[in-house]
């Protein structure tokens, strides 16, 4: 005799669905920080290989670091250019120093890019006009402005503290001189679009690139705590100066 076939009823479909959508959600958290543990450490590799191209152009220039902004050529004088030897208008001037940057404004990819941050890189609003990262105004310096100079290696005295850049929160910019200037993207994202003073109260974190290369995090508070060469703290700008003898140790340009 035949047995007969039995099919699911309605109710056991129902309870069957249920289990899957709680694995779901139980997985799907974890899924996520997989993820973005993953994006966060292409950034950490970008910014080591940000630092690895800085002690290059060192080695090249008289143990001078990359100026942030020196004016020599349109499209040549921004520290990110110099490093990737490439304009803006994604032109190759000079065999640069191992960066990728493609500067035309459209393309989202290479070192000067964090996975991490939602921003693309592009023109107009919403969007990094430059690179995800931002570099020390203090240590690399800018022509034309009164109290960015420039330096010398041999003017760092503590490189384990000298902050050369990290991931930068302006997009409209390339440079660091407060510590809200930072992105606090990795793990509890910072607040968009601008935490401006209140950046303290943000539990996200930003990678930071010292001159000897190490990368590590950093949230606003522990960045707020951050001395300068005096040992005084609790001021926006103070770990952006320690280590290299600002504002004694520089040359104007």
């Amino acid at each position: 005799m035949r047995k007969r076939k039995e099919n699911f009823t309605l109710i056991e479909l129902l309870v069957v669905i249920a289990i899957i959508a709680i694995l779901a959600s139980m997985l799907l958290p974890a899924l996520n920080k997989a993820r973005e543990r993953g994006k966060s450490a292409v950034c950490s590799n970008n910014m080591k290989q940000i630092g690895t191209s800085q002690a290059m152009y060192s080695v090249d220039y008289q143990e001078w670091i990359v100026p942030m902004r020196d004016g020599l050529g349109v499209g040549k004088g921004l520290w990110f250019q110099k490093l990737s030897g490439v304009t803006d208008g994604g032109v190759r001037f000079a065999e640069g120093y191992g960066l990728q940057y493609v500067g035309n404004y459209t393309t989202t990819r290479g070192n000067m890019v964090c996975p991490s941050e939602p921003k693309p890189i592009g023109a107009g609003a919403g969007k990094y006009g430059y690179t995800h990262y931002a570099v020390n105004a203090y240590l690399l310096g800018s022509v034309g402005h009164p109290t960015w100079w420039a330096h010398k290696l041999s003017s760092v005295k503590r490189p384990g503290i000298v902050i050369f850049g990290g991931d930068s929160k302006n997009d409209t910019s390339y440079h660091a001189s407060v510590y809200d200037h930072f992105a606090y993207r990795h793990d509890i994202a910072d607040q968009r679009p601008d935490c401006s003073y209140s950046c303290a109260s943000t539990r996200g974190k930003a990678k930071l690139l010292f001159i000897d290369s190490h990368v590590q995090e950093n949230t606003a508070a522990q960045m707020y705590q951050m001395p300068n060469d005096a040992g005084a703290k609790n001021v926006y700008e103070y770990g952006l100066t320690a280590g290299f003898g600002y504002p004694n140790s520089g040359v104007k340009f």
